[in-house]
């Protein structure tokens, strides 16, 4: 599981950088106020992602990966409702083929289910 969170590591690193080059800050759905709100919420995200890459082998963490992986489906479903291009949404496409397959082999590891 540690390459697979490393992975995401890259590919958060990327998607944060697509947010940040189409101003995702100034537009978020929830309306988020300002640069700094979105900055300390990529700073609290990347400490969890290095907490998870540390620690890959307790579960709890790799379960917080999958579900920020999931998260990123409010990107599709905004461009989808708006019927417009949102800020990450092309790295949010990668993240959610991604997200399948990490869940996959984090259910295979978890001995939850066989997919």
């Amino acid at each position: 599981m540690k390459k697979d969170i490393t992975i995401v590591i890259v590919l958060m690193i990327l998607h944060s950088l697509e947010e940040v080059a189409s101003y995702f800050f100034s537009s978020h759905p929830v309306g988020l106020p300002s640069l700094g709100v979105y900055v300390a919420g990529q700073v609290a995200l990347f400490v969890l992602l290095a907490f998870a890459f540390w620690k890959y082998k307790l579960k709890l963490p790799q379960i917080a990966v999958g579900l920020i992986l999931l998260y990123e489906l409010v990107h599709i479903f905004t461009a989808w409702k708006t019927e417009s291009y949102t800020p990450g949404l092309i790295t949010a496409i990668p993240l959610l083929v991604f997200a399948f397959l990490y869940w996959r082999k984090l259910f295979i590891n978890l001995n939850l289910k066989k997919i």
